[in-house]
């Protein structure tokens, strides 16, 4: 999508129920492109049961490129189930895979 280095992709995003694919990456990067931000996927995983489900929701992690950072601020608001990583692991670290946990981090300290 662009020139831009992985390191200027800062912020990891969760939207929740939300399945993409791995022949459907480029179309979902040029959906956010298209929405005016630059995003790089990430992952798609399943939940764990727990925290009053039964697990096996689809959710999608990708980045956010630095500069749209605070513009994607208000964006997440309006689409229900996505939010910041770090509030999804404040919140429902318990359904998340260990293997998720393990290679995207916490990384608000």
């Amino acid at each position: 999508m662009n020139d831009t280095t992985n390191k200027d992709y800062k912020q990891l995003v969760i939207w929740r129920g939300t399945i993409v694919g791995e022949e459907n990456i480029e179309d979902f990067e040029k959906f956010f492109h298209d929405e005016g931000f630059s995003v790089k996927y990430a992952t798609e995983f399943e939940t764990l049961a727990g925290n009053g489900g039964e697990g096996g929701r689809k959710d999608v992690l990708f980045y956010v490129h630095g500069k749209d950072i605070q513009k994607f601020t208000m964006y997440r608001l309006k689409h229900e189930g996505m939010s910041w990583w770090e509030d999804a692991i404040d919140n429902e670290r318990e359904i998340f895979p260990e293997r998720i946990l393990d290679k995207y981090e916490y990384s608000w300290n």
